[in-house]
């Protein structure tokens, strides 16, 4: 009996490898998904996928480090340097303006041009680590595997009114792929129900295998892993779905920053026509209640006296969500702003 069982066991795994042989040799698993646009998927469910470093974006290179700046990021920090950290989303990125023209980079050129003015021998580097799509969940992970080793002395997020989504957006990798058998895999690895334990060993373990894709494809209803997602992009929208977690992320970076010593700001943008969404009031809310500083943008653009049209993508009107130039340059002052008010320049 027991002889039996273990033939049994036996000739179970060799049809198994023999079937993974053949599915290999004639190509039937579905193309796996990696690189899409400029953007590649990474094996952490949190993040998901960043920035390909040498890739061009709206003009100009990412840096090796994956991200958006001017410059590649030197670990060790020089003497007399001053770095600010600035996390967040496609408005951080800076889609749709030059490198030279995020508020990152008109931030740091003010700090720096006083200090000249003043004979100071400090330096300040204004580091964006902004990736489009991010919800706060993907932007903690980002400052816990990625910034810290800069060792920041200020860390700014930028949050917008979706940063409560369960997961960071994977809209541009659809949008750009018409092939159903990589929209399925890519669904099914990085975005179902990515948090939960058997998910994240079935992304780990079973995902090498190609039989394993080849069958969860023949089975798998795209449409419906796509219904899903909406239906909680449309929840945390309209509801108080995912505060728990924006709580969450709050306290972890409010941690890290007494762990790590660096001073935190939040800075809450504002979508340019619709002004302050309800989730940005419980994003203020949460900041007050464990004593983390935050500001809103929209006063700063009232203050300003612009209104959506001025703010508004030359290249693209329909775009209210990204702020052109003239809004990364009162983005820029207004943080300036912030940082004093708090003493932490």
């Amino acid at each position: 009996m027991k002889k039996n069982l273990i033939l049994f066991c036996v000739s179970i795994i060799a049809g198994l490898f023999l079937l993974e042989l053949l599915i290999r040799v004639f190509n039937l698993s579905p193309p796996t998904v990696n690189y899409i646009g400029y953007f590649r998927l990474i094996d952490n469910p949190k993040i998901m996928y960043e920035l390909i470093p040498g890739s061009l974006v709206d003009g100009g290179i990412v840096n090796k480090q994956g991200f958006r700046d001017k410059r590649d990021f030197i670990i060790k920090k020089p003497k007399n340097v001053v770095r600010i950290a600035m996390l967040g989303d496609s408005i951080i990125q800076g889609l749709g303006v030059s490198i030279d023209s995020t508020f990152s980079s008109q931030l740091e050129n003010i700090l720096n041009q006083e200090v000249v003015t003043k004979k100071s021998n400090l330096r300040y580097e204004v580091m964006n680590f902004g990736v489009g799509g991010y919800n706060l969940e993907a932007e903690v992970e980002t400052l816990r595997l990625k910034v810290l080793q800069y060792d920041p002395d200020v860390v700014i997020f930028n949050l917008f009114y979706n940063d409560n989504d369960p997961m960071p957006c994977l809209g541009g990798f659809f949008n750009d792929s018409n092939d159903t058998k990589q929209k399925i895999y890519l669904m099914q690895k990085y975005a179902y129900n990515h948090n939960s334990p058997v998910e994240n060993l079935i992304r780990k373990m079973l995902f090498k295998s190609e039989l394993y894709i080849f069958l969860r494809e023949r089975i798998s209803n795209l449409n419906a892993y796509k219904r899903k997602i909406s239906t909680l992009e449309q929840r945390c929208a309209s509801s108080d779905w995912g505060m728990e977690s924006i709580s969450q992320g709050f306290s972890e970076i409010k941690r890290l920053g007494l762990e790590y010593h660096f001073k935190l700001l939040i800075c809450i943008h504002s979508h340019l026509l619709f002004g302050e969404h309800p989730n940005n009031k419980k994003f203020a809310d949460i900041s007050q209640s464990i004593q983390v500083p935050y500001f809103h943008m929209i006063g700063y653009y009232k203050k300003e006296g612009v209104g959506p049209d001025m703010l508004r993508l030359k290249d693209n009107k329909k775009d209210m969500c990204h702020p052109n130039n003239l809004g990364h340059e009162i983005i820029a002052k207004a943080m300036l702003i912030e940082l004093r008010k708090y003493n932490y320049l």
